[in-house]
């Protein structure tokens, strides 16, 4: 069974604000994940997303929502074995 990874993160944003998040780990692999959010509401956002992945895979998602605020989140993991 390959190792998987989980990772949560949680972010609370209050209006008219950015926030950009860089984390990079190295547990006997290469993981890099670049966060970035931008929000502009009349009220605070908070959210929090979960992923599992295997090494040797690499996914992108990309996520645009609307309620009555501006929000856009765009997310890419890549995960490769040394």
């Amino acid at each position: 069974m390959q190792p998987t990874t989980n990772l949560t993160f949680t972010l609370t944003s209050t209006s008219n604000s950015s926030v950009t998040t860089n984390l990079t780990s190295i547990f006997n692999s290469s993981f890099t994940t670049n966060l970035t959010s931008t929000f502009y509401s009349s009220f605070t956002t908070i959210f929090t997303f979960t992923f599992t992945t295997n090494f040797n895979s690499t996914f992108t998602t990309n996520l645009t929502s609307t309620f009555n605020s501006s929000f856009t989140r765009n997310f890419t993991s890549s995960l490769s074995q040394y």
